[in-house]
């Protein structure tokens, strides 16, 4: 999938911006792989081949990711060494921000998954 097509998808979309030459971009890549983020497509592009989206979007540096809403507007930013748990943190911040939910919501209008069990106890997940 270009990303292009992701961000007409309908879907909150993630973009990382990678390069071959780069040391940590196979870290970023395994991240993206191993991040949970619920209906979300997951873009690699390759910056020397993506020379356009990485200039309209003012990747500077690599590894970049970039969270998209659902109409394809971006809504944050990592850049350096970015780990699933950073890339899941900073799907849960915008994708909650642009007001759309999973459809797991519980009585209270807030998804099984986002919220937080009190300290010392678990959440379980049906």
């Amino acid at each position: 999938m270009t990303l292009n097509e992701a961000l007409k998808s309908g879907k909150p979309t993630v973009a990382l911006f990678t390069a071959t030459w780069c040391a940590t971009c196979p870290s970023a890549k395994k991240a993206l792989a191993e991040a949970r983020m619920h209906d979300c497509n997951k873009v690699k592009l390759n910056v020397d081949d993506s020379m356009d989206d990485a200039q309209a979007y003012m990747v500077m540096s690599v590894p970049t990711a970039i969270m998209f809403d659902e109409s394809g507007n971006p809504t944050g930013q990592l850049t350096g060494m970015i780990t699933s748990g950073k890339l899941e943190e900073l799907y849960e911040r915008d994708y909650n921000q642009a007001g759309t939910l999973p459809d797991d919501e519980g009585e209270d209008g807030v998804p099984q998954a986002h919220k937080k069990a009190p300290q010392g106890q678990e959440t379980q997940t049906p």
